[in-house]
């Protein structure tokens, strides 16, 4: 056989093993989006089977009986920004004299810190099981979530009203897209259920028309008495980024009542929703409510102990914690917003 055939028959069969594993590829995300819509199925029947038990809540005294540390843990926040959710938090903690660790939990934190695998939530929610974790909070990437179901600006579709885990026949890309965002949900509705149940606190944000507000697990959720659903604008007009977002928010006061009065313009927006122009300025409220139940924790344990005692995290999480310099003196505190008899 000539050198020329050899190379042919060569080129020929790497072509076969590239097309081979690439299939083999696209099998593979379709099993993991076939799983995730097992688990989402799963998911929906546990919230119709506790919804009753689970309607009253866990009282906040109970809650105060085994809650190790006060941890809350951010989701999906990004890069680290003076002003942001986790440092308004601490300093609120600060002002209030004990203190909050936030820690940040992403998919890029490790084998722990990836909410996209099953150990990394199991491991979270048994944080939240074990009083080691008191409060989430979640923007998760809702984008295939939103804009209609389409996963980038192609407006290619990955999921319908009717299909709200993922369309059937997608390509790989979009596959893998879908099967993210639906594990990264999961994970978040997992976690605040754990927290619903044990009576901690968190809230979700994300698009007023994104689909995932009308999963059955959400649906159920906002049927909760100690869950209310607000919306607020952001931006504005003039500069093109203007958009109303849903906030689910689990026992967090009188937060709500105040994110419904207040705005940074001090005006509703053109569906009567307060506006809010600055991201820092939604922060400071919605840090008042993780406070506000750490509070009431303290309150029901009849016990100030963290004021008195060195404050040491767990060592399972402090890999989790980033502490940075982003703390101004100039940074805006509003006045904490105490609750007494809302929330349950």
């Amino acid at each position: 056989m000539s050198q020329e055939c050899k190379r042919t028959v060569k080129q020929k069969v790497v072509c076969y093993k590239q097309r081979v594993g690439y299939n083999q590829k696209e099998a593979d995300y379709k099993q993991v989006g076939y799983k995730l819509k097992e688990v989402a199925r799963r998911l929906e029947v546990d919230y119709k089977l506790m919804e009753v038990g689970y309607n009253g809540g866990c009282r906040v005294d109970a809650f105060a009986v085994y809650v190790k540390e006060f941890v809350m843990l951010r989701l999906f926040s990004g890069r680290r920004q003076a002003g942001d959710l986790q440092c308004q938090v601490e300093m609120h903690s600060a002002h209030e004299g004990f203190f909050i660790f936030v820690l940040k939990v992403d998919v890029d934190g490790g084998e722990l810190g990836n909410l996209s695998r099953k150990g990394s939530v199991d491991f979270w929610a048994g944080q939240c099981h074990a009083g080691k974790v008191c409060g989430v909070s979640a923007a998760p990437p809702f984008e295939s979530w939103c804009c209609g179901g389409h996963a980038s600006a192609a407006k290619v579709p990955v999921r319908s009203q009717e299909q709200l885990w993922g369309l059937a026949g997608l390509r790989a890309k979009q596959q893998r897209k879908a099967a993210v965002s639906n594990a990264l949900t999961t994970a978040t509705l997992r976690l605040l259920l754990v927290l619903t149940a044990k009576g901690g606190c968190g809230f979700i944000e994300a698009e007023a028309e994104a689909a995932v507000w009308a999963l059955k697990p959400t649906v159920a959720l906002l049927g909760l008495s100690c869950i209310e659903f607000v919306q607020v604008e952001q931006g504005s007009a003039e500069f093109g980024n203007k958009r109303t977002t849903g906030l689910l928010l689990l026992r967090f006061g009188q937060v709500g009542r105040t994110l419904r009065s207040t705005g940074a313009s001090r005006s509703g927006g053109s569906d009567g929703c307060p506006v809010y122009r600055g991201v820092e300025h939604l922060h400071n409220v919605l840090a008042t409510g993780f406070v506000d139940h750490v509070v009431r924790v303290q309150k029901a344990r009849n016990e100030l102990w963290c004021c008195s005692e060195e404050h040491v995290l767990d060592a399972s999480l402090q890999h989790f914690w980033q502490q940075f310099a982003l703390y101004r003196p100039d940074t805006c505190l509003v006045p904490n917003v105490q609750c007494e008899g809302s929330g349950e």
